[in-house]
């Protein structure tokens, strides 16, 4: 329980007026700083008093998109037989304040529903503490705060730009020339039980002799089964705002691709994955797990030059397409990424920064897309005709 600044003035005004009075004999001056200061007793003894009244705040949504609006549910109950004074909501989320007054509610009145927003926030992942329950009395003199709910997490995913679909054979460009140069061939995938139409041959002796049952050898096209898409995180690459900019576009290339089916992963130059693969999870699993990932992922302090790159690389490198998001690179590091030896069947390398606009192809197999933000990249994808 603190004392307003209007209860400060008050206090020091009735405590003025009632020395004055005494010292120099003037009872109404007396009288008037006594009711100042009975008044200011009361407003305590009335904010002091607890009230039946229970607050549960809590979200409509836990993952909301950059730009979006957080939007909050406050549940009202007041069983008790006096009515609950109005009170003030304040929540604080990334350093930023959001109030909001919710009305006092008459006696054994249960279930009142008030919604509000919070404002938006920029990726990341956030936690929501309980929000700052305020009340004061009639007079606003005293005021008692206190906190009401559970923390909760707050995920604010990358903004995902609709972007075309890529496959495996790579794609063309407006003219029709062929940007990419796909390669064949069928990579072990597992093994699993014989089911009828099964190619014979495929048949897995040693497992299943052990298991008493058929077991076959599952063969996937090397190109359909594993697309890649990898994003650099390294600090020196970026500034803040290029760095959002690189995540936005690789949350749109995997929302883009996670449809198209096969395996389809996502890779961090920190050697860190995604847990979650498309053909295990499900689109829509994948999808989320993915944008969830993105938004707390961060720049981190790298070695120079392009160790980190070329270690995610061989980790994430088992054919199919590939895709790396990268920040800023000269002409000579660029080449250098370009020529490196992959078994992947292309691979695009997207550099992000002010002033990267533009497209140049460095080898039949490797494109290089140099754009300046998301919004560039999207316009200058879609415009690619896709192999189909």
């Amino acid at each position: 329980m603190t004392v307003t600044r209007t209860g400060w003035s008050v206090s020091t005004g009735s405590l003025t007026m009632l020395l004055i009075g005494v010292v120099y004999d003037y009872p109404e001056l007396s009288f008037v700083g006594l009711c100042g200061i009975l008044c200011i007793l009361a407003a305590a003894a009335t904010v002091a008093v607890r009230t039946a009244a229970r607050l549960e705040r809590g979200l409509v949504s836990r993952r909301i998109g950059e730009g979006e609006p957080a939007v909050c549910t406050v549940t009202i109950d007041n069983p008790g037989r006096w009515a609950s004074p109005p009170v003030l909501l304040t929540e604080t989320v990334g350093g930023r304040r959001t109030p909001t007054r919710v009305p006092g509610l008459r006696r054994r009145t249960t279930g009142v529903t008030a919604t509000y927003q919070l404002e938006p926030l920029p990726r990341g992942v956030y936690p929501v503490a309980p929000p700052e329950v305020s009340h004061t009395d009639a007079f606003g003199l005293v005021r008692r705060v206190s906190r009401a709910g559970r923390t909760v997490q707050l995920v604010v995913r990358p903004e995902v730009l609709p972007l075309r679909s890529f496959n495996a054979k790579g794609f063309e460009d407006d003219e029709g020339a062929t940007l990419t140069v796909p390669i064949a061939g069928t990579a072990f995938h597992g093994l699993r039980e014989y089911l009828p139409g099964d190619d014979t041959r495929l048949i897995h002796w040693p497992s299943s002799a052990r298991s008493g049952a058929l077991i076959v050898r599952e063969q996937r096209d090397q190109q359909q089964s594993r697309r890649c898409v990898l994003l650099d995180t390294a600090q020196s690459r970026y500034s803040p705002e290029s760095f959002d900019e690189a995540v936005r576009i690789t949350a749109s290339l995997c929302a883009a691709a996670s449809g198209a089916g096969g395996d389809l992963e996502l890779w961090t130059s920190d050697v860190r994955q995604a847990a979650v693969r498309n053909s295990r999870a499900g689109a829509a699993g994948w999808r989320d797990a993915t944008l969830d990932f993105l938004a707390a992922v961060q720049r981190r302090p790298h070695a120079p030059g392009h160790s980190q790159v070329r270690q995610a690389l061989a980790a994430a490198d088992r054919g199919g397409p590939m895709i790396v998001v990268t920040g800023v690179h000269t002409d000579s590091e660029l080449r250098e990424l370009s020529h490196r030896s992959t078994k992947a069947s292309w691979v695009a390398l997207v550099h992000v920064g002010p002033r990267q606009h533009g497209r140049r192809v460095m080898t039949a197999r490797v494109t290089a897309l140099g754009v300046a933000g998301s919004a560039d990249f999207a316009a200058h994808w879609n415009g690619l005709r896709l192999w189909s």
